[in-house]
């Protein structure tokens, strides 16, 4: 699989970055996957997107939560490149997790996995099986952003 996994994400972007290892091959399609559902993510605001976490090794997934000073998750969709934390810019972390909710249950989006850190975290999504955790922002009432209207001839 060459570098480039959509429009605007690459397989560079999706690796260990603690080793600077990248994603196994036997895992691109995962990764391809995620990407693309990123990707729709991503279009709400159209704005650049950056990927905190993708694919981890096990020495790194140990290493993250030995730090954080709890058990580290077995099961974990990081390690099989199917989840990413990121950040979208200029779109706050409840906006982005809302937003995903939203995409979910329109059925635009893959019911898999969101976490919350936080307001001042980035969010994770995957693309494992629904479930959350980590607590939750307030999105009721909450509405996807309009589209743009095209640019004017």
């Amino acid at each position: 699989m060459s570098g480039t996994l959509t429009e605007h994400l690459s397989l560079l972007e999706f690796r260990s970055r603690r080793s600077n290892v990248g994603v196994p091959s036997s895992l691109h399609g995962n990764v391809l996957r995620l990407a693309q559902q990123l990707e729709i993510i991503r279009a709400v605001w159209g704005r650049p997107m950056t990927i905190i976490s993708g694919y981890r090794t096990l020495a790194d997934h140990l290493a993250i939560y030995r730090e954080l000073g709890r058990p580290a998750p077995a099961q974990s969709q990081h390690l099989e490149a199917k989840a990413a934390d990121f950040e979208l810019k200029g779109v706050t972390p409840t906006e982005t997790y809302c937003a995903v909710a939203a995409l979910i249950r329109r059925g635009d989006l893959h019911s898999g996995g969101m976490g919350w850190y936080g307001p001042d975290h980035p969010i994770h999504y995957d693309i494992g099986s629904p479930r959350d955790w980590g607590g939750f922002p307030n999105c009721s009432g909450y509405r996807l952003p309009e589209p743009a209207p095209p640019p004017s001839p």
